[in-house]
């Protein structure tokens, strides 16, 4: 709007294409650069929050051929995990064999035959939840019903040592799982592409939340964060 005001006169401004485009290529080479990502780590990690650990299950800490699953709402989320647990094992700090497995649950109500498998493979659980307005705490919606009945499972099989909850997005959804003794907060689920969590290199969109979160859970740093608004119980668990 503002390029076609100048070019019809409407404004006493004149117009030079070659240096508009320069400023933009400029912009763009600075936006995101190395400094910028170090500034963006630095306040998403001072951003996780540890609710509660009451079985001392953080920090993860797989062995060598050990498995991680991670259960999230959508798929773009897998990806982040992926891109956190590829860094840490470039770092030395996970070793080079843990494997991460993952299992995306929109729309589903219950623990199918699929996510079953998973969890009686799985060595630790990383659960993450993602709440999409009032309606969707209470039961009956698959946003509360599926993280619901995984921690059921959870605690029949008497795993909770090795199972943390993350709230994700809005962090109203925890009063669901007061039970739980480890919970996360995150306040951030932008996932990113796989290309980009395969090769390491940040192209396209990007929320850097969700691979902080995965670091805490496997110990790269102790979250620190405080919860920034009053969460009120639902009673409904």
């Amino acid at each position: 709007m503002v390029r076609l005001k100048i070019e019809t006169g409407l404004l006493e401004e004149t117009f030079d294409a070659a240096e508009d485009e320069a400023a933009v290529s400029g912009a763009l080479a600075t936006v995101g650069n190395e400094a910028h990502r170090a500034a963006e780590r630095e306040i998403v990690r001072a951003a996780i929050t540890l609710v509660r650990d009451d079985l001392n299950a953080i920090p993860f800490k797989p062995k060598s051929g050990e498995t991680l699953l991670l259960i999230t709402p959508y798929a773009n989320e897998t990806a982040s995990a992926l891109y956190a647990l590829n860094g840490l094992k470039a770092e030395g700090k996970v070793p080079e064999d843990v494997q991460l497995d993952t299992y995306v649950y929109r729309g589903k109500n219950e623990v199918d035959e699929d996510l079953g498998a998973k969890l009686e493979r799985a060595d630790y659980i990383l659960l993450q939840t993602e709440m999409s307005g009032t309606a969707s705490l209470l039961p009956g919606h698959w946003v509360t019903d599926l993280p619901a009945a995984v921690w059921d499972r959870v605690k029949k099989e008497g795993r909770q040592d090795r199972f943390v909850l993350a709230s994700i997005g809005a962090p109203f959804d925890i009063v669901n799982y007061t039970d739980c003794p480890a919970v996360l907060l995150s306040y951030g689920c932008v996932g990113m592409s796989d290309a980009d969590a395969a090769s390491g290199v940040i192209t396209g969109k990007y929320g850097p939340n969700l691979p902080a979160l995965l670091r805490a859970v496997l110990g790269d740093f102790i979250p620190e964060g405080s919860i920034p608004v009053t969460i009120q119980a639902s009673g409904h668990q």
